[in-house]
């Protein structure tokens, strides 16, 4: 073997690891907030929102709340939170850029009595592991609203416990609420420190960082596995 030829082997190891070292420092050094949504100054909706939203009000969602993220002036993301006539889910559509990259998504989010919530996703960018594992997460990628929605509402058919509806006032409220209670599990577990005595930012601790950057490259690693694999039983 020649030197060229180790190198080239040495380089295809390198390129995992650098990029596994820089996630997890990343993840050690981002600031987060429990509850990322801000009034006000919302970026106009993209045009893959545009769809969502459309997509949305066909099927009879009502829209609730429109934000921004509040994690500074990077996020020029616009969210909006819309609400299905049967309540028994809680539907996020978020589009615009993160330091000049677009970023688009939709999320679909059910509370279950167990205090567990089901989460349903179309873009992998917008899934994040989550070491409680009080979020069960499905990413769907590319499929469109109504598939999505499809797709959630079988996950909740089959869930291990019976949906919690929205309230029709102020379903975010309770959204915020879980979410508050599932960092607070992740302080309580050592994954996490709060940075403020109001206890509204947080950032990962070493020990959470490392963990769930491993996890979370298995999962993304397990899910583009699978993805040929649903092709080829298809054209079966």
């Amino acid at each position: 073997m020649t030197t060229d030829e180790l190198a080239r082997i040495a380089l295809y190891f390198a390129i995992p690891v650098l990029l596994l070292a820089f996630a997890l420092l990343a993840r050690m050094w981002e600031k987060r907030l429990v509850w990322p949504y801000a009034l006000g100054d919302e970026p106009p909706q993209t045009s893959r929102m545009s769809t969502s939203v459309g997509a949305a009000g066909t099927l009879g969602f009502r829209r609730v709340s429109v934000g921004r993220d509040a994690k500074g002036s990077m996020y020029r993301i616009r969210y909006e939170f819309w609400l299905p006539p049967e309540h028994d889910s809680l539907l996020l559509i978020g589009g615009g850029s993160l330091a000049g990259m677009a970023v688009d998504g939709n999320w679909l989010f059910t509370r279950l009595s167990n205090g567990r919530c089901l989460v349903s996703v179309d873009d992998l960018r917008g899934s994040e592991y989550d070491l409680t594992g009080l979020s069960d997460e499905a990413i769907h990628p590319g499929v469109s609203l109504r598939e999505l929605l499809d797709r959630h509402r079988a996950r909740i058919a089959a869930a291990e416990a019976p949906p919690l509806p929205y309230g029709d006032r102020d379903p975010t409220s309770e959204h915020r609420a879980f979410l508050t209670h599932r960092v607070q599990s992740l302080v309580q577990r050592g994954f996490a420190a709060w940075l403020d005595p109001s206890q509204s930012a947080w950032r990962y601790t070493a020990k959470g960082a490392l963990l769930g950057t491993i996890r979370s490259y298995s999962a993304g690693l397990l899910a583009a596995l699978r993805s040929p694999l649903r092709v080829l039983r298809g054209a079966r």
